[in-house]
């Protein structure tokens, strides 16, 4: 057990001094350079701690500073329709599970409202024509159509 955690030791720490790079990651172009290079975009943490490149988080990662990846680009507050944020970090982590409304049985479920509106805040921020976040449903079943819906405002 001891050789494998000195092998996956030395493979971090090897991919740090290479720069990180090697996953397959959605990358931009660097612009500080003329060749066709690409470096990683920045990342977001799960604590919404925010890194300029995979490789930062990673390194910080290693040593315990963050809680795991949460996504790429900014960590935001993302502004809403509402003028609220797209925070995640801001909600609290009681469950009373919440779902859109769907034709049929909903596949997703958010733990409650916050963490949906903050969902819905993200996808409106990416494409604002996105009308499937609208409706809000509390009786969410794998096997039936969501009841209790109503709108949210904007």
């Amino acid at each position: 057990m001891a050789n494998l955690s000195r092998t996956i030791l030395f493979i971090n720490i090897l991919c740090w001094f290479m720069g990180c790079s090697a996953k397959v990651l959605p990358f931009e172009k660097d612009s500080r350079h003329k060749s066709k290079k690409r470096v990683p975009k920045s990342v977001c943490s799960k604590d919404n701690k925010q890194y300029e490149s995979m490789c930062a988080f990673e390194t910080a990662y290693l040593k315990n500073k963050n809680d795991g990846f949460g996504h790429f680009g900014d960590c935001g507050p993302f502004e809403g329709e509402d003028g609220s944020d797209c925070n995640i970090a801001m909600c609290k982590t009681h469950s009373q599970p919440v779902c859109k409304e769907t034709e049929g049985p909903s596949k997703e479920k958010w733990l409650n409202s916050c963490v949906f509106r903050t969902a819905r805040c993200r996808a409106k921020s990416l494409k604002a024509s996105d009308k499937s976040f609208d409706r809000i449903c509390t009786g969410c079943s794998a096997d039936k159509k969501p009841e209790n819906c109503e709108d949210l405002p904007l």
